[in-house]
């Protein structure tokens, strides 16, 4: 009999709650029974067991090949619970605050389920803004800045499923993205965060606007964020590198700050 791995989820719903992560980590691709028991270290008999009851009751839908995705019954909660993040003042605030002294467009987006969800957006003095992502709306990762970093703290198996979608075409990116993305740019720009901190790259997603992004410190249990600078031509990667960028970490850290804070007012 197979046996459940030292340290796996050991209580009923801590099991199902780490079926259901492990199942959601596979997108619409769908994760084999293998898989689940894999990543969750729980025996694949009771793997099989609590995936049939999560699909008993819709949590769970099974999938052809013999492969499970995430049901309709958990997308109902998924939406119906709240978000404090969405139209926070102080997150808002900062991000206005970075476009207001930058001059540029400045968001701020979390990771759901392998896309982008934008939390606030504000918009520098410039005269000429780019292509804009409204606040509430959700992206696939690669197609925005703020996406491609956020790629960063997915684990290294989901971040090859989204590198080969591109390839593929089995990752669809909206329509009218004015360069389709480039798994060598983000790669570049993954390798950019990962040495320094942040990536600012020119053309990566836009013909002839730059982009630059960083990772917020978040803290334990919360869902990765990014924060993200915009500007149409070069100088943001250019002559305004140095002075972007420290703007850029400072918000970054204080979105970091608050959202420490909701979740120690939980």
């Amino acid at each position: 009999m197979e046996a459940t791995m030292q340290g796996a989820p050991a209580g009923v719903v801590e099991r199902a709650a780490a079926i259901l992560a492990a199942v959601a980590d596979y997108g619409r691709v769908g994760a084999r029974l293998v898989d689940v028991a894999r990543d969750t270290g729980i025996a694949r008999p009771t793997v099989h067991r609590i995936l049939q009851e999560l699909s008993n009751s819709q949590l769970i839908e099974i999938l052809p090949a013999r492969r499970y995705g995430i049901g309709p019954a958990a997308l109902a909660l998924a939406l119906s619970a709240p978000n404090p993040l969405l139209h926070n003042k102080t997150i808002q605030a900062v991000v206005e605050d970075l476009a207001q002294q930058t001059t540029v467009t400045a968001y701020a987006a979390a990771l759901v389920n392998r896309r982008a969800y934008y939390v606030a957006r504000g918009q520098g003095s410039a005269p000429v803004h780019v292509y804009s992502v409204e606040v509430g709306t959700t992206t696939p990762l690669p197609s925005t800045h703020a996406g491609i970093a956020l790629m960063a703290t997915v684990s290294p198996r989901v971040r090859e499923q989204i590198m080969n979608g591109l390839s593929t075409g089995a990752i669809v990116v909206p329509e009218g993205l004015p360069i389709p993305p480039s798994t060598e740019k983000i790669g570049q720009a993954l390798a950019q965060l990962e040495e320094s901190g942040l990536y600012a790259v020119h053309e990566l997603t836009i013909r002839g606007v730059s982009g630059m992004a960083t990772l917020v410190p978040v803290g334990d249990g919360a869902a990765p964020m990014a924060v993200t600078l915009a500007a149409v031509g070069d100088l943001l990667v250019t002559r305004d590198l140095e002075k972007s960028a420290t703007l850029l970490r400072a918000a970054a850290s204080a979105i970091g700050r608050e959202v420490r804070g909701l979740g120690d007012a939980h």
